[in-house]
């Protein structure tokens, strides 16, 4: 029986060898032998790049423009003269000490990209580009996550009906739970730096309307919930003991009134019956004197506490007046696009050499074994 020998004109292929035979030289012709076969197939690769630049020019043309508006804002916290007072004296013993306040701009920056603001935000409801609907509706349609939905049955036709963020179905809150994921982490950009005094806010969309309307409304919220939960609640207790304050002062006056009459009137008396009227108005003008210097110092601690939490935010540019255009150029989009296009042609006639030499590789050895048969 004869053994077959490989021809030794013909070029070996990568599935002929094993791993230890396989060198730098063999290396270099194979690579040699796929750039041949590339440079013979020239026209492939004109198609891929043709193909990919088309594809540039179609980007280009559908989100080759966005829109950026920015807004930034600053807190200052209010600190009484007291307390700095306070401080600045532990300071020149030797005890360290310092004035802030929990209202800051790590406080407003973290608040401004918090779950209950950007889920209140989308259930708003704005007119976006003609179209009145809740942000949440309009966010799926800018953003195109509608795509595909057809198919499944329960969001199909699905729309934002609830407009409380206390009142959403599980559909709803799971949905609006990734339109919340997706703003804080592609579109929206919160920037808070501790060597800077303002916050700087930027939201990306393809949208100008949309990019300013739901930027407002973001900020619009974040100052809500300052004034409505904070300042109004501090303010409110320090309204309630100035208007307990004034009344008692308003009953201590009209005391001091009738006791200075009734000792007008009882001055050129011999009888003492006067005198028991006047004790008793008397009793009641210490009284109310002890209730008059209590409340005093409850509206002192109100209003101390409301100027040491007070914070002012100085919106700096608004989102009304800070939205600017952002374009690719054509031309770096065909470049792109055909640099791409060329890049998966070449990856894709790699494959298809590796393809075409596995079958000439097994034909050889079908060959091989038919001559071995005959042989014997």
């Amino acid at each position: 029986m004869e053994d077959t020998k490989q021809n030794p004109a013909e070029k070996p292929s990568l599935f002929q060898l094993n791993a230890d035979d396989i060198s730098l030289s063999f290396l270099y012709r194979w690579t040699t032998d796929y750039f041949i076969y590339v440079w013979d197939n020239w026209w492939a690769i004109v198609v891929g790049s043709f193909i990919g630049a088309v594809l540039g020019v179609v980007f280009f043309f559908i989100v080759g423009v966005s829109y950026t508006t920015e807004f930034t804002f600053k807190s200052e916290a209010s600190t009484s003269s007291v307390l700095q007072t306070a401080v600045s004296l532990a300071g020149t013993f030797g005890l360290g000490g310092s004035v802030s306040s929990g209202y800051d701009n790590t406080f407003f920056s973290s608040y401004l990209s918090s779950q209950n603001n950007v889920k209140s935000s989308l259930l708003k409801r704005e007119t976006v580009d003609g179209k009145t609907d809740l942000l949440a509706n309009l966010f799926l349609d800018e953003y195109y996550l509608r795509d595909g939905w057809d198919v499944v049955p329960n969001l199909k036709n699905f729309r934002f009906t609830a407009s409380d963020i206390n009142h959403l179905s599980h559909l709803e809150d799971s949905i609006l739970t990734i339109e919340f994921g997706l703003i804080t982490s592609k579109y929206m950009v919160v920037t808070n730096s501790e060597s800077e005094p303002f916050v700087d806010v930027t939201y990306k969309s393809s949208s100008f309307d949309f990019s300013k309307t739901i930027s407002t409304v973001l900020l619009s919220g974040m100052t809500n919930f300052y004034m409505n939960e904070v300042y109004y609640k501090n303010n409110i207790n320090y309204v309630y003991s100035e208007h307990k304050v004034d009344s008692l002062q308003d009953v201590l006056n009209r005391l001091d009134a009738a006791i200075a009459r009734i000792k007008d009137a009882t001055t050129e008396m011999q009888k003492q019956e006067g005198l028991i009227l006047l004790g008793e108005l008397s009793r009641q003008q210490s009284l109310v004197s002890a209730l008059y210097a209590s409340a005093q110092t409850s509206m002192d601690v109100a209003r101390s506490t409301l100027e040491n939490n007070s914070t002012v935010l100085q919106i700096i540019d608004a989102p009304i007046f800070s939205t600017s255009v952002t374009k690719w150029k054509i031309t770096y989009a065909i470049l792109i696009g055909g640099f791409l296009g060329l890049f998966f042609t070449f990856g894709i006639m790699l494959v298809v050499k590796l393809f075409q030499d596995s079958i000439r590789h097994n034909r050889q050895k079908a060959a091989e074994l038919k001559e071995r048969m005959e042989g014997a």
